[in-house]
């Protein structure tokens, strides 16, 4: 996903830090990144085709720091 300052401004929560930990790279999407992963309200969230979703929401496990 590649952003231009004016969507990055519009997008949830803030980047998250590089790399990402294992738990939260064993539940992204294969065609997703770790640039399209945020850090909303504490909780990893990801960004994928326009819209948000929780890091391990499908299969209950939110993940947060």
């Amino acid at each position: 996903l590649s952003t231009t300052p004016a969507l990055a401004d519009n997008l949830p929560g803030k980047p998250a830090p590089l790399p990402l930990p294992p738990a939260v790279e064993s539940m992204l999407p294969a065609d997703v990144s770790g640039q399209d992963v945020r850090i909303v309200d504490g909780c990893y969230v990801y960004i994928y085709e326009g819209e948000v979703f929780q890091v391990g929401a499908d299969q209950g496990k939110k993940i947060c720091r």
